[in-house]
Protein backbone atom coordinates (compact mmCIF):
# COMPACT_ATOMS: atom_id res chain seq x y z
CA UNK A 1 0.00 0.00 0.00
CA UNK A 2 3.00 2.31 0.68
CA UNK A 3 4.61 1.64 -2.52
CA UNK A 4 1.47 2.37 -4.70
CA UNK A 5 1.04 5.98 -2.41
CA UNK A 6 5.34 6.58 -3.20
CA UNK A 7 4.31 5.99 -6.82
CA UNK A 8 1.19 7.92 -6.82
CA UNK A 9 3.53 11.05 -5.46
CA UNK A 10 6.34 10.58 -7.94
CA UNK A 11 3.80 10.20 -11.11
CA UNK A 12 2.04 13.80 -9.49
CA UNK A 13 5.00 15.48 -9.33
CA UNK A 14 6.31 14.37 -12.96
CA UNK A 15 2.93 15.39 -14.31
CA UNK A 16 3.77 18.91 -12.28
CA UNK A 17 6.93 19.48 -14.40
CA UNK A 18 6.62 22.15 -17.03
CA UNK A 19 6.98 21.12 -20.70
CA UNK A 20 10.25 22.70 -21.80
CA UNK A 21 9.82 24.77 -24.74
CA UNK A 22 12.38 26.34 -27.68
CA UNK A 23 10.66 29.58 -27.72
CA UNK A 24 9.16 32.06 -24.40
CA UNK A 25 6.40 35.00 -25.44
CA UNK A 26 5.93 37.86 -22.71
CA UNK A 27 4.02 40.99 -23.76
CA UNK A 28 3.70 44.98 -23.39
CA UNK A 29 0.95 47.19 -23.64
CA UNK A 30 1.94 51.32 -24.42
CA UNK A 31 -0.69 53.53 -24.44
CA UNK A 32 -1.52 56.60 -26.35
CA UNK A 33 -2.81 60.05 -25.42
CA UNK A 34 -6.09 60.69 -28.05
CA UNK A 35 -4.90 61.64 -31.56
CA UNK A 36 -1.47 61.51 -31.11
CA UNK A 37 0.90 58.68 -31.34
CA UNK A 38 4.08 60.06 -29.14
CA UNK A 39 5.17 58.11 -27.02
CA UNK A 40 4.49 58.67 -23.02
CA UNK A 41 7.29 58.50 -20.38
CA UNK A 42 5.32 55.28 -19.03
CA UNK A 43 5.51 54.24 -22.52
CA UNK A 44 9.02 54.46 -22.66
CA UNK A 45 9.52 52.99 -19.22
CA UNK A 46 7.37 49.80 -20.76
CA UNK A 47 9.61 49.61 -23.90
CA UNK A 48 13.12 49.60 -21.72
CA UNK A 49 11.68 46.50 -19.63
CA UNK A 50 10.80 44.50 -22.48
CA UNK A 51 14.46 45.27 -24.43
CA UNK A 52 16.12 44.51 -21.46
CA UNK A 53 14.30 40.74 -21.85
CA UNK A 54 15.66 40.15 -24.99
CA UNK A 55 19.02 39.68 -23.75
CA UNK A 56 17.85 36.51 -21.47
CA UNK A 57 17.48 35.42 -25.13
CA UNK A 58 20.11 33.93 -28.15
CA UNK A 59 17.73 34.89 -30.60
CA UNK A 60 14.22 36.13 -30.31
CA UNK A 61 11.17 38.39 -32.28
CA UNK A 62 9.04 41.38 -31.21
CA UNK A 63 5.13 41.52 -32.41
CA UNK A 64 3.93 45.24 -33.04
CA UNK A 65 0.58 45.55 -33.25
CA UNK A 66 -1.19 49.30 -33.27
CA UNK A 67 -4.44 50.07 -32.02
CA UNK A 68 -7.18 53.03 -32.03
CA UNK A 69 -10.72 53.78 -30.12
CA UNK A 70 -13.38 54.65 -32.31
CA UNK A 71 -13.51 57.94 -32.84
CA UNK A 72 -12.60 59.53 -36.08
CA UNK A 73 -13.05 57.89 -39.55
CA UNK A 74 -11.88 54.34 -40.46
CA UNK A 75 -9.06 55.97 -42.68
CA UNK A 76 -7.77 58.01 -40.03
CA UNK A 77 -8.06 55.89 -37.19
CA UNK A 78 -5.98 52.79 -39.65
CA UNK A 79 -3.28 56.08 -40.25
CA UNK A 80 -3.03 56.61 -36.78
CA UNK A 81 -2.50 53.13 -35.83
CA UNK A 82 -0.02 53.07 -38.24
CA UNK A 83 2.39 55.51 -36.83
CA UNK A 84 1.46 54.13 -33.75
CA UNK A 85 3.34 51.16 -34.40
CA UNK A 86 5.93 52.79 -36.47
CA UNK A 87 6.05 55.08 -33.68
CA UNK A 88 7.19 51.90 -30.75
CA UNK A 89 9.73 50.42 -33.77
CA UNK A 90 11.47 53.40 -34.32
CA UNK A 91 11.94 53.92 -30.44
CA UNK A 92 13.21 50.25 -30.34
CA UNK A 93 15.85 50.35 -33.47
CA UNK A 94 17.22 53.80 -31.67
CA UNK A 95 17.81 51.85 -28.68
CA UNK A 96 19.97 49.07 -30.31
CA UNK A 97 17.26 46.40 -31.92
CA UNK A 98 17.86 45.38 -34.98
CA UNK A 99 14.92 45.53 -38.03
CA UNK A 100 14.93 42.37 -39.20
CA UNK A 101 13.83 41.03 -35.42
CA UNK A 102 10.64 43.44 -35.39
CA UNK A 103 7.54 42.45 -37.15
CA UNK A 104 4.71 45.49 -37.17
CA UNK A 105 1.09 45.28 -38.19
CA UNK A 106 -2.08 47.96 -37.46
CA UNK A 107 -5.64 47.51 -36.90
CA UNK A 108 -7.29 51.03 -36.48
CA UNK A 109 -10.28 50.39 -34.37
CA UNK A 110 -11.16 46.53 -35.33
CA UNK A 111 -10.25 45.08 -32.10
CA UNK A 112 -10.73 46.70 -29.33
CA UNK A 113 -10.43 45.49 -26.17
CA UNK A 114 -13.04 47.00 -24.20
CA UNK A 115 -16.21 48.39 -25.74
CA UNK A 116 -16.11 52.02 -26.73
CA UNK A 117 -18.77 53.32 -24.35
CA UNK A 118 -16.53 55.16 -22.03
CA UNK A 119 -13.81 57.38 -21.32
CA UNK A 120 -11.60 54.70 -19.30
CA UNK A 121 -12.57 51.86 -21.82
CA UNK A 122 -11.30 54.75 -25.22
CA UNK A 123 -7.75 54.72 -23.11
CA UNK A 124 -7.47 51.00 -23.07
CA UNK A 125 -8.18 50.49 -26.61
CA UNK A 126 -5.97 53.57 -27.25
CA UNK A 127 -2.63 51.35 -27.72
CA UNK A 128 0.19 49.24 -29.07
CA UNK A 129 0.84 45.76 -27.52
CA UNK A 130 4.44 44.46 -28.52
CA UNK A 131 5.16 40.70 -27.50
CA UNK A 132 8.49 40.00 -27.52
CA UNK A 133 8.88 35.81 -28.52
CA UNK A 134 12.95 34.46 -27.54
CA UNK A 135 13.78 31.46 -29.11
CA UNK A 136 16.14 29.25 -27.85
CA UNK A 137 16.63 26.01 -29.74
CA UNK A 138 18.96 22.54 -27.61
CA UNK A 139 18.42 20.56 -31.39
CA UNK A 140 17.34 20.61 -34.76
CA UNK A 141 14.15 18.87 -33.44
CA UNK A 142 13.18 22.05 -31.50
CA UNK A 143 13.95 24.09 -34.50
CA UNK A 144 11.07 22.07 -36.92
CA UNK A 145 9.03 21.92 -34.33
CA UNK A 146 8.86 25.46 -33.99
CA UNK A 147 8.71 26.19 -37.50
CA UNK A 148 5.18 24.83 -38.45
CA UNK A 149 3.93 25.39 -34.39
CA UNK A 150 0.33 26.50 -36.11
CA UNK A 151 -0.15 23.48 -38.47
CA UNK A 152 -2.05 21.15 -36.05
CA UNK A 153 -5.30 21.14 -35.23
CA UNK A 154 -7.40 18.85 -32.84
CA UNK A 155 -10.88 18.72 -32.63
CA UNK A 156 -13.78 16.18 -31.16
CA UNK A 157 -17.04 16.10 -32.94
CA UNK A 158 -20.03 14.11 -32.89
CA UNK A 159 -19.82 11.36 -35.19
CA UNK A 160 -23.67 11.25 -35.29
CA UNK A 161 -23.30 14.50 -36.61
CA UNK A 162 -22.40 16.03 -40.10
CA UNK A 163 -18.80 18.02 -39.08
CA UNK A 164 -16.69 20.40 -41.14
CA UNK A 165 -13.24 20.41 -39.21
CA UNK A 166 -11.18 23.75 -40.50
CA UNK A 167 -7.33 24.01 -40.24
CA UNK A 168 -5.25 26.97 -39.15
CA UNK A 169 -3.65 27.47 -42.64
CA UNK A 170 -6.67 27.14 -44.43
CA UNK A 171 -8.06 23.29 -44.93
CA UNK A 172 -11.00 22.54 -44.43
CA UNK A 173 -12.52 19.08 -44.17
CA UNK A 174 -16.65 18.00 -44.45
CA UNK A 175 -17.05 14.80 -42.46
CA UNK A 176 -20.50 12.94 -43.00
CA UNK A 177 -22.37 11.28 -40.09
CA UNK A 178 -21.34 8.02 -39.20
CA UNK A 179 -17.96 7.74 -41.52
CA UNK A 180 -15.72 6.54 -38.78
CA UNK A 181 -15.38 2.30 -38.10
CA UNK A 182 -13.16 0.98 -35.87
CA UNK A 183 -10.83 -2.31 -36.36
CA UNK A 184 -14.19 -4.63 -36.19
CA UNK A 185 -15.77 -2.23 -38.71
CA UNK A 186 -18.45 -0.88 -36.13
CA UNK A 187 -19.94 2.59 -36.34
CA UNK A 188 -18.72 4.70 -34.06
CA UNK A 189 -21.21 6.88 -31.99
CA UNK A 190 -19.19 8.17 -28.85
CA UNK A 191 -16.98 11.47 -29.15
CA UNK A 192 -14.09 10.83 -32.01
CA UNK A 193 -10.90 13.39 -32.19
CA UNK A 194 -9.59 14.11 -35.39
CA UNK A 195 -6.41 15.51 -35.71
CA UNK A 196 -5.31 17.66 -38.77
CA UNK A 197 -1.98 18.24 -39.81
CA UNK A 198 -1.44 20.92 -42.75
CA UNK A 199 1.62 21.36 -44.86
CA UNK A 200 1.40 23.93 -47.24
CA UNK A 201 4.58 25.70 -47.70
CA UNK A 202 8.17 24.65 -47.24
CA UNK A 203 8.59 25.34 -43.20
CA UNK A 204 5.82 22.80 -43.00
CA UNK A 205 7.64 20.33 -45.12
CA UNK A 206 10.89 20.59 -43.10
CA UNK A 207 9.54 20.52 -39.69
CA UNK A 208 7.07 17.12 -40.64
CA UNK A 209 9.90 15.39 -42.45
CA UNK A 210 8.02 15.66 -45.53
CA UNK A 211 9.88 14.94 -48.96
CA UNK A 212 7.99 15.69 -52.85
CA UNK A 213 9.27 12.50 -54.56
CA UNK A 214 7.47 8.98 -55.86
CA UNK A 215 10.35 6.19 -56.62
CA UNK A 216 13.31 8.62 -56.78
CA UNK A 217 11.00 11.03 -59.52
CA UNK A 218 10.45 14.85 -58.35
CA UNK A 219 6.93 16.16 -57.88
CA UNK A 220 5.34 19.13 -57.73
CA UNK A 221 2.70 19.33 -55.33
CA UNK A 222 -0.28 21.38 -54.05
CA UNK A 223 -0.42 20.84 -50.50
CA UNK A 224 0.25 18.04 -48.13
CA UNK A 225 -2.18 17.04 -44.73
CA UNK A 226 -2.75 14.41 -42.92
CA UNK A 227 -6.00 12.95 -40.73
CA UNK A 228 -6.04 11.06 -38.28
CA UNK A 229 -9.56 9.92 -36.06
CA UNK A 230 -9.21 8.32 -32.72
CA UNK A 231 -12.22 6.79 -30.61
CA UNK A 232 -12.51 8.02 -26.96
CA UNK A 233 -10.37 4.56 -26.03
CA UNK A 234 -7.45 5.98 -27.86
CA UNK A 235 -8.36 3.31 -30.77
CA UNK A 236 -7.56 4.02 -34.55
CA UNK A 237 -10.26 4.26 -36.69
CA UNK A 238 -10.55 4.22 -40.16
CA UNK A 239 -13.27 5.33 -42.72
CA UNK A 240 -16.30 3.29 -43.48
CA UNK A 241 -16.09 1.61 -46.90
CA UNK A 242 -17.80 3.50 -49.55
CA UNK A 243 -17.93 6.91 -47.80
CA UNK A 244 -15.34 9.47 -48.19
CA UNK A 245 -14.47 12.93 -46.58
CA UNK A 246 -14.43 16.17 -48.71
CA UNK A 247 -11.59 17.98 -48.61
CA UNK A 248 -10.81 21.39 -50.14
CA UNK A 249 -6.79 22.14 -49.80
CA UNK A 250 -6.11 26.55 -50.63
CA UNK A 251 -4.14 27.32 -53.65
CA UNK A 252 -4.27 30.62 -55.40
CA UNK A 253 -1.68 28.77 -57.96
CA UNK A 254 -4.36 26.23 -59.25
CA UNK A 255 -2.04 23.84 -61.74
CA UNK A 256 -4.08 20.83 -63.66
CA UNK A 257 -2.83 17.47 -63.76
CA UNK A 258 -2.82 17.27 -60.18
CA UNK A 259 -3.23 13.82 -59.11
CA UNK A 260 -3.76 12.57 -55.23
CA UNK A 261 -0.77 10.76 -53.79
CA UNK A 262 -0.80 8.56 -50.50
CA UNK A 263 2.04 7.76 -47.80
CA UNK A 264 2.39 6.47 -44.78
CA UNK A 265 5.35 8.50 -43.30
CA UNK A 266 5.45 11.28 -45.84
CA UNK A 267 9.28 10.61 -47.53
CA UNK A 268 8.12 8.73 -50.43
CA UNK A 269 4.64 9.05 -51.73
CA UNK A 270 2.24 6.54 -54.01
CA UNK A 271 0.06 7.84 -56.60
CA UNK A 272 -3.68 6.61 -56.48
CA UNK A 273 -4.66 7.69 -60.45
CA UNK A 274 -7.10 9.99 -59.12
CA UNK A 275 -6.84 13.32 -60.71
CA UNK A 276 -8.31 16.32 -59.26
CA UNK A 277 -11.07 17.97 -61.70
CA UNK A 278 -11.65 21.28 -61.44
CA UNK A 279 -15.47 21.00 -60.53
CA UNK A 280 -16.05 24.18 -62.30
CA UNK A 281 -14.73 23.97 -65.50
CA UNK A 282 -16.64 26.25 -67.75
CA UNK A 283 -15.51 28.98 -65.83
CA UNK A 284 -12.22 30.49 -68.02
CA UNK A 285 -9.41 31.75 -66.05
CA UNK A 286 -6.30 33.61 -67.11
CA UNK A 287 -3.41 31.91 -66.67
CA UNK A 288 -1.29 32.21 -63.67
CA UNK A 289 2.24 34.31 -64.70
CA UNK A 290 5.49 32.37 -65.00
CA UNK A 291 8.36 34.23 -63.28
CA UNK A 292 11.29 34.39 -65.95
CA UNK A 293 15.23 33.49 -65.16
CA UNK A 294 17.70 34.71 -66.62
CA UNK A 295 19.96 31.62 -68.10
CA UNK A 296 23.04 33.66 -69.15
CA UNK A 297 26.30 30.57 -69.38
CA UNK A 298 28.76 30.72 -66.94
CA UNK A 299 32.36 30.96 -68.04
CA UNK A 300 33.49 27.57 -68.37
CA UNK A 301 36.27 26.49 -65.99
CA UNK A 302 39.26 24.70 -67.39
CA UNK A 303 41.87 23.00 -65.13
CA UNK A 304 45.34 22.79 -66.96
CA UNK A 305 47.43 20.84 -64.72
CA UNK A 306 46.73 16.97 -65.71
CA UNK A 307 46.13 15.00 -63.04
CA UNK A 308 48.82 12.08 -61.67
CA UNK A 309 49.23 9.12 -63.88
CA UNK A 310 47.12 6.00 -62.19
CA UNK A 311 49.69 2.88 -61.66
CA UNK A 312 49.26 -0.02 -64.25
CA UNK A 313 48.43 -3.11 -63.06
CA UNK A 314 50.70 -5.63 -63.61
CA UNK A 315 50.28 -8.59 -66.13
CA UNK A 316 49.62 -12.13 -64.65
CA UNK A 317 51.75 -14.40 -65.67
CA UNK A 318 50.67 -17.99 -66.71
CA UNK A 319 52.31 -21.49 -65.73
CA UNK A 320 53.52 -23.34 -69.01
CA UNK A 321 51.70 -26.45 -69.83
CA UNK A 322 53.56 -29.74 -69.96
CA UNK A 323 53.67 -31.66 -73.12
CA UNK A 324 51.45 -34.95 -73.35
CA UNK A 325 53.35 -37.76 -74.52
CA UNK A 326 49.93 -39.60 -76.63
CA UNK A 327 50.07 -36.01 -78.36
CA UNK A 328 53.69 -37.29 -79.64
CA UNK A 329 52.74 -41.27 -79.81
CA UNK A 330 50.58 -41.17 -82.50
CA UNK A 331 49.17 -44.90 -84.19
CA UNK A 332 51.11 -46.00 -86.99
CA UNK A 333 49.63 -47.69 -89.63
CA UNK A 334 50.17 -51.53 -90.23
CA UNK A 335 50.79 -51.24 -94.10
CA UNK A 336 53.93 -48.75 -93.08
CA UNK A 337 57.17 -49.74 -94.02
CA UNK A 338 59.37 -47.73 -91.94
CA UNK A 339 57.61 -48.07 -88.12
CA UNK A 340 60.51 -47.79 -86.02
CA UNK A 341 62.05 -44.80 -88.07
CA UNK A 342 58.72 -42.87 -87.44
CA UNK A 343 58.53 -43.99 -83.47
CA UNK A 344 62.08 -43.11 -82.94
CA UNK A 345 61.35 -39.35 -84.48
CA UNK A 346 58.25 -38.89 -82.27
CA UNK A 347 60.03 -40.15 -79.27
CA UNK A 348 62.47 -37.41 -80.50
CA UNK A 349 60.01 -34.88 -80.74
CA UNK A 350 58.29 -35.53 -77.64
CA UNK A 351 61.68 -35.17 -75.98
CA UNK A 352 62.46 -32.16 -77.89
CA UNK A 353 59.03 -30.31 -76.21
CA UNK A 354 60.13 -32.03 -73.13
CA UNK A 355 63.33 -29.99 -73.14
CA UNK A 356 61.38 -27.09 -74.21
CA UNK A 357 58.18 -27.19 -71.31
CA UNK A 358 61.99 -27.21 -68.83
CA UNK A 359 63.09 -23.94 -70.19
CA UNK A 360 59.61 -22.80 -69.82
CA UNK A 361 59.41 -24.14 -66.14
CA UNK A 362 62.34 -21.70 -65.32
CA UNK A 363 61.33 -18.79 -66.97
CA UNK A 364 58.57 -18.47 -65.40
CA UNK A 365 59.67 -19.20 -62.31
CA UNK A 366 61.65 -16.43 -62.85
CA UNK A 367 58.65 -14.22 -64.17
CA UNK A 368 56.43 -15.36 -61.22
CA UNK A 369 58.97 -14.10 -58.54
CA UNK A 370 59.21 -10.21 -61.03
CA UNK A 371 55.16 -10.31 -61.04
CA UNK A 372 54.56 -10.88 -57.17
CA UNK A 373 57.60 -7.95 -56.32
CA UNK A 374 55.58 -5.96 -59.34
CA UNK A 375 52.30 -6.31 -57.23
CA UNK A 376 53.63 -5.14 -53.86
CA UNK A 377 54.92 -1.82 -55.33
CA UNK A 378 52.00 -1.60 -57.87
CA UNK A 379 50.06 -1.45 -54.15
CA UNK A 380 52.52 0.74 -52.76
CA UNK A 381 52.34 2.92 -55.92
CA UNK A 382 48.48 3.35 -55.59
CA UNK A 383 48.57 4.24 -51.91
CA UNK A 384 51.25 7.37 -52.93
CA UNK A 385 48.43 7.56 -56.19
CA UNK A 386 45.43 8.13 -53.60
CA UNK A 387 47.05 11.10 -52.00
CA UNK A 388 48.65 12.99 -55.23
CA UNK A 389 44.71 12.40 -56.68
CA UNK A 390 43.81 14.14 -53.32
CA UNK A 391 46.16 17.14 -53.37
CA UNK A 392 45.64 16.99 -57.27
CA UNK A 393 41.60 17.51 -56.24
CA UNK A 394 42.15 19.82 -53.66
CA UNK A 395 44.23 22.41 -56.03
CA UNK A 396 41.17 22.12 -58.56
CA UNK A 397 38.66 22.56 -56.06
CA UNK A 398 41.01 25.70 -54.82
CA UNK A 399 41.74 26.76 -58.53
CA UNK A 400 37.82 26.66 -59.21
CA UNK A 401 36.45 28.58 -56.10
CA UNK A 402 39.33 31.09 -57.12
CA UNK A 403 37.74 30.83 -61.21
CA UNK A 404 34.63 31.90 -59.29
CA UNK A 405 35.99 35.17 -57.94
CA UNK A 406 37.12 36.37 -61.43
CA UNK A 407 36.07 39.04 -62.77
CA UNK A 408 34.07 37.71 -66.03
CA UNK A 409 32.28 34.91 -63.39
CA UNK A 410 31.09 37.73 -61.33
CA UNK A 411 30.04 39.90 -64.67
CA UNK A 412 28.32 36.89 -64.66
CA UNK A 413 26.72 36.45 -61.79
CA UNK A 414 26.06 40.22 -61.15
CA UNK A 415 24.04 40.04 -64.72
CA UNK A 416 21.87 37.61 -63.70
CA UNK A 417 21.10 39.22 -60.52
CA UNK A 418 19.88 42.30 -62.76
CA UNK A 419 18.28 40.53 -65.13
CA UNK A 420 16.54 38.52 -62.64
CA UNK A 421 15.43 41.51 -60.24
CA UNK A 422 13.82 42.70 -64.20
CA UNK A 423 12.10 39.94 -64.36
CA UNK A 424 10.54 39.78 -61.00
CA UNK A 425 9.45 43.22 -61.27
CA UNK A 426 7.35 42.57 -64.24
CA UNK A 427 6.29 38.98 -62.50
CA UNK A 428 4.92 40.70 -59.95
CA UNK A 429 2.88 43.61 -61.93
CA UNK A 430 1.21 40.46 -64.25
CA UNK A 431 0.61 39.24 -60.93
CA UNK A 432 -1.19 41.70 -59.37
CA UNK A 433 -3.32 42.32 -63.54
CA UNK A 434 -3.82 38.71 -63.02
CA UNK A 435 -5.21 39.13 -59.46
CA UNK A 436 -7.51 41.49 -60.74
CA UNK A 437 -8.29 39.93 -63.65
CA UNK A 438 -8.88 36.91 -61.60
CA UNK A 439 -11.53 39.11 -59.15
CA UNK A 440 -13.15 40.43 -62.32
CA UNK A 441 -14.01 37.17 -63.15
CA UNK A 442 -15.00 35.46 -60.05
CA UNK A 443 -17.30 38.07 -59.09
CA UNK A 444 -18.94 38.20 -62.67
CA UNK A 445 -19.02 34.26 -62.29
CA UNK A 446 -20.41 34.96 -58.33
CA UNK A 447 -23.35 36.97 -59.75
CA UNK A 448 -24.70 34.71 -62.09
CA UNK A 449 -24.51 31.65 -60.06
CA UNK A 450 -25.93 34.05 -57.06
CA UNK A 451 -29.11 34.44 -59.70
CA UNK A 452 -29.33 30.82 -59.93
CA UNK A 453 -28.97 30.03 -56.42
CA UNK A 454 -25.33 28.93 -56.36
CA UNK A 455 -22.29 29.83 -55.19
CA UNK A 456 -18.93 27.83 -55.03
CA UNK A 457 -15.94 30.25 -55.49
CA UNK A 458 -13.99 27.81 -53.92
CA UNK A 459 -13.71 25.66 -56.64
CA UNK A 460 -12.21 28.45 -58.79
CA UNK A 461 -8.99 28.26 -56.16
CA UNK A 462 -9.08 25.40 -54.07
CA UNK A 463 -8.19 22.06 -54.61
CA UNK A 464 -11.75 20.49 -53.76
CA UNK A 465 -11.67 16.44 -53.83
CA UNK A 466 -13.12 13.10 -52.02
CA UNK A 467 -10.48 11.17 -49.83
CA UNK A 468 -10.86 7.71 -48.45
CA UNK A 469 -7.84 7.22 -46.50
CA UNK A 470 -6.69 8.33 -42.61
CA UNK A 471 -2.81 8.89 -43.49
CA UNK A 472 -0.66 11.59 -45.10
CA UNK A 473 -2.15 12.92 -48.58
CA UNK A 474 -0.55 15.02 -51.01
CA UNK A 475 -2.06 16.64 -54.36
CA UNK A 476 0.91 16.11 -56.64
CA UNK A 477 1.40 15.74 -60.07
CA UNK A 478 5.37 14.68 -61.58
CA UNK A 479 7.48 16.65 -62.50
CA UNK A 480 8.68 16.23 -66.78
CA UNK A 481 12.67 15.76 -67.02
CA UNK A 482 15.14 14.22 -69.47
CA UNK A 483 17.35 11.78 -67.27
CA UNK A 484 20.00 13.14 -69.55
CA UNK A 485 19.47 16.57 -67.80
CA UNK A 486 19.65 15.31 -64.01
CA UNK A 487 22.72 14.84 -62.21
CA UNK A 488 23.40 13.59 -58.71
CA UNK A 489 24.72 16.15 -56.02
CA UNK A 490 27.36 16.13 -53.51
CA UNK A 491 27.55 18.50 -50.49
CA UNK A 492 30.55 17.90 -48.14
CA UNK A 493 30.57 19.08 -44.38
CA UNK A 494 32.69 18.07 -41.43
CA UNK A 495 29.67 17.65 -39.23
CA UNK A 496 27.01 15.51 -41.27
CA UNK A 497 25.21 13.77 -38.66
CA UNK A 498 24.34 16.96 -36.13
CA UNK A 499 22.90 18.78 -39.79
CA UNK A 500 19.99 18.68 -41.88
CA UNK A 501 20.36 19.40 -45.43
CA UNK A 502 17.04 20.25 -47.72
CA UNK A 503 17.31 21.13 -51.87
CA UNK A 504 14.58 23.63 -52.47
CA UNK A 505 12.87 24.23 -55.70
CA UNK A 506 11.97 27.72 -56.05
CA UNK A 507 9.89 27.71 -59.19
CA UNK A 508 7.93 24.91 -58.55
CA UNK A 509 6.95 23.75 -55.47
CA UNK A 510 8.85 20.95 -54.26
CA UNK A 511 11.53 19.88 -51.74
CA UNK A 512 13.71 16.77 -51.63
CA UNK A 513 15.89 15.88 -47.93
CA UNK A 514 19.57 14.84 -48.80
CA UNK A 515 21.05 11.36 -47.65
CA UNK A 516 23.52 11.87 -45.09
CA UNK A 517 26.70 9.62 -46.01
CA UNK A 518 28.13 9.77 -42.93
CA UNK A 519 31.73 7.35 -43.98
CA UNK A 520 32.34 9.98 -46.54
CA UNK A 521 31.75 13.07 -45.01
CA UNK A 522 28.99 14.27 -47.35
CA UNK A 523 25.35 14.67 -48.32
CA UNK A 524 23.88 13.16 -51.74
CA UNK A 525 20.91 14.26 -53.53
CA UNK A 526 20.01 12.02 -57.03
CA UNK A 527 17.83 12.92 -59.98
CA UNK A 528 18.37 17.19 -59.12
CA UNK A 529 17.42 18.48 -62.68
CA UNK A 530 19.72 20.98 -63.70
CA UNK A 531 17.38 23.25 -65.80
CA UNK A 532 15.68 24.28 -62.48
CA UNK A 533 16.23 27.28 -60.23
CA UNK A 534 17.38 25.28 -56.90
CA UNK A 535 19.00 25.99 -53.25
CA UNK A 536 20.78 24.52 -50.99
CA UNK A 537 19.09 24.94 -47.36
CA UNK A 538 21.06 23.75 -44.44
CA UNK A 539 20.35 24.17 -40.89
CA UNK A 540 21.96 23.12 -37.50
CA UNK A 541 22.03 23.83 -33.87
CA UNK A 542 25.49 25.27 -32.26
CA UNK A 543 24.85 26.28 -28.55
CA UNK A 544 21.36 27.24 -28.80
CA UNK A 545 21.59 29.40 -31.58
CA UNK A 546 20.44 28.31 -35.41
CA UNK A 547 23.17 27.99 -38.02
CA UNK A 548 22.27 28.47 -41.84
CA UNK A 549 23.65 27.38 -45.50
CA UNK A 550 21.85 28.74 -47.64
CA UNK A 551 23.61 28.93 -51.71
CA UNK A 552 21.90 28.35 -55.02
CA UNK A 553 22.62 25.74 -57.43
CA UNK A 554 25.06 26.78 -60.29
CA UNK A 555 25.08 23.44 -62.37
CA UNK A 556 28.20 22.00 -60.12
CA UNK A 557 28.19 18.56 -58.92
CA UNK A 558 30.13 19.08 -55.70
CA UNK A 559 29.73 21.72 -53.27
CA UNK A 560 30.75 22.79 -49.39
CA UNK A 561 28.35 23.23 -47.04
CA UNK A 562 29.50 26.60 -44.62
CA UNK A 563 27.54 27.96 -41.92
CA UNK A 564 27.18 30.54 -40.67
CA UNK A 565 25.34 31.67 -37.39
CA UNK A 566 21.81 32.85 -38.37
CA UNK A 567 18.50 33.40 -36.41
CA UNK A 568 14.79 31.83 -36.40
CA UNK A 569 14.00 35.21 -38.20
CA UNK A 570 16.47 34.76 -40.66
CA UNK A 571 15.71 31.43 -41.28
CA UNK A 572 11.72 32.11 -41.48
CA UNK A 573 12.63 34.96 -43.98
CA UNK A 574 14.46 32.82 -46.89
CA UNK A 575 11.95 30.33 -46.59
CA UNK A 576 9.21 32.99 -47.16
CA UNK A 577 11.05 34.32 -50.26
CA UNK A 578 11.61 31.00 -51.74
CA UNK A 579 7.31 31.01 -51.58
CA UNK A 580 6.82 34.12 -52.36
CA UNK A 581 6.80 32.47 -56.59
CA UNK A 582 4.05 30.42 -55.31
CA UNK A 583 1.90 33.22 -53.58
Amino acid sequence: MKISKLLAVILLFLVSIPAQSSSTENKKTVYFNTADFELTNSAVCQLNKLIEETANFPDFELFIEGHTDNRGMDDYNERLSFNRSQAVKNYLISKGIAVKNIRTDFKGELAPILPNTSHRNMESNRRVEVSLKGYQFESILELEQELNRNNRTVICVDPTKKNVVKGHNGVQIYVPKGIFVNSNGDTILEKVTVELIESLGFRDFMASGLQTKADGQLLETGGMFKITAKAENGENLSLAKGKELIVAVPNENRQDGMEIFLSNSGENWTTTGRPITNRMEKISTIEFPVLQSDRTPFPLFKYTVAPPDKPKVPSKVRAPHEPKLKSYKRKVQWYKLNKGEIRSKQNKNYQKAMMRYLLRVEKYKKRKINYENAVVAYHEDMKYYGVEMAHWNSLRLAESEEFTKTADYQRVIKKRLLRNEKHKIVFELKVKQWRAERKRKVEEWGESMDAMGITSEKDLTNYVFNVADLKWINIDKFIENDPSESQMVVMKSEDVINEKVHIVFKNINSMITCNAIVEQNHFEAHNIPKNENAYIFAYKVVACKPMLCYMQLNGSRDYTLNFTESSFVEIKEVLSQLEKVRS
